[in-house]
C-alpha cells in the first residue's frame, strides 16, 4: 500500500522553497527554478502604498525568454504575446486581491514562453495595464514581510484526495473561465510521484476547458501538444497531460514545471489556435 501523503506537510514542503528577503521597504520573494529551468529563477519585488501591492519580476521572465530563443528574435517574439513598453525588461504588476497576483503570475509564464506561442496565438496575451508603474520606494509604506506572506498564502489551498494523493488549489482561473484551479500530486506504485490536473475530467476549471467550450478529441492535436510537454517534460496520453517526478525531493520543482505547462495550454483553442489536426485520428 502506498504511504499515506500529508497535505499540510505537502504545503509547507511547497512553501519552504521560496527565500524572503527585504531591502529597505522593498519585499521580494525569490523562487528557485520557477521557470522550470536549472536558471529559471524567479523574484519578485513588492511595495505597498493606499492597500494596493505593486509587484515587479526584476527581468526574470524576459531573460527567461531570450534563453529561450537563444538568438535575438526573443524581441520579436515578445512584441507579438505583450505590449511594446517594456522599458528595463521588468513586468510591472499590481494587485489588491489575491487572485489578481496569481494572474500576474500566468502573465510571466506567456512572456517567458514567448518564443513558443508566438506564431500560433490570435491577440496578446494577458495584456497587462501598460501605464501601471513601480512606485518611487520613498512613496510606499513600510509592510512587514510576514503580512505580505499571509496575503499571498490566502491564495493557497491544500487536500487530501485519497491515501496517495493531495491536491493544490490556487484562488485564480485560467483565461476567461470562472472555475478556480488545482493541481493533484499522486504517489504510484513504483515510489514516483504523478502530477496533473485537479479538475480533469469535470471541464469546468481543467486545462482545456477553453478547448472543450467549442470542440472535442483533443487527441487529434497531440503532436502540438507534445510540442509543449516536451519543453516541461511533460507528457500527454491524448486527453491530460501531466509531469513525473521521480523522488519526493523533485516534488516542487515538478509541479513548477506543471503550472508552466498547464498555462500556457490553457489557451489552447482560444488565443492559441487550433493547428491542423494530426493525421489518422
Amino acid at each position: 500500500m502506498n504511504k499515506p501523503m500529508d497535505s499540510n506537510a505537502f504545503k509547507d514542503m511547497f512553501l519552504s522553497t521560496v527565500r524572503t528577503e527585504k531591502t529597505g521597504k522593498i519585499c521580494s520573494l525569490v523562487i528557485p527554478d520557477f521557470f522550470a529551468d536549472t536558471d529559471g529563477e524567479l523574484k519578485l519585488s513588492f511595495v505597498c502604498t493606499d492597500g494596493v501591492y505593486y509587484v515587479h519580476d526584476n527581468g526574470c521572465a524576459v531573460r527567461r525568454l531570450k534563453a529561450n530563443c537563444k538568438s535575438e528574435l526573443y524581441r520579436e517574439k515578445l512584441e507579438k504575446v505583450y505590449f511594446d513598453r517594456m522599458g528595463d525588461e521588468k513586468v510591472v504588476g499590481r494587485f489588491a486581491q489575491v487572485f489578481q497576483f496569481f494572474h500576474y503570475i500566468q502573465a510571466l509564464i506567456f512572456i517567458s514562453n514567448a518564443d513558443l506561442i508566438a506564431d500560433s496565438i490570435e491577440d496578446k496575451f494577458y495584456f497587462l495595464d501598460s501605464e501601471v508603474n513601480f512606485p518611487d520606494v520613498e512613496a510606499v509604506e513600510d509592510i512587514d514581510m510576514s503580512e505580505l506572506l499571509e496575503k499571498l498564502k490566502e491564495g493557497i489551498t491544500v487536500g487530501s484526495k485519497s491515501n496517495a494523493a493531495v491536491w493544490m488549489g490556487i484562488r485564480t482561473c485560467y483565461s476567461l473561465n470562472s472555475t478556480s484551479i488545482g493541481y493533484l500530486v499522486e504517489r504510484l506504485e513504483n515510489g514516483t510521484f504523478k502530477i496533473s490536473d485537479k479538475c480533469k475530467g469535470n471541464i469546468e476549471g481543467e486545462v482545456f476547458e477553453s478547448f472543450y467550450w467549442g470542440n472535442n478529441n483533443i487527441s487529434r492535436y497531440s503532436n502540438f501538444i507534445n510540442r509543449y510537454c516536451k519543453r516541461f517534460g511533460g507528457d500527454f496520453d491524448g486527453k491530460d497531460i501531466s509531469v513525473t517526478a521521480l523522488s519526493e525531493t523533485d516534488i516542487v520543482n515538478s509541479l513548477f514545471r506543471f503550472i508552466n505547462l498547464a498555462v500556457l495550454l490553457s489557451e489552447f483553442g482560444r488565443l492559441i489556435k487550433l493547428p491542423e489536426p494530426d493525421a489518422n485520428q
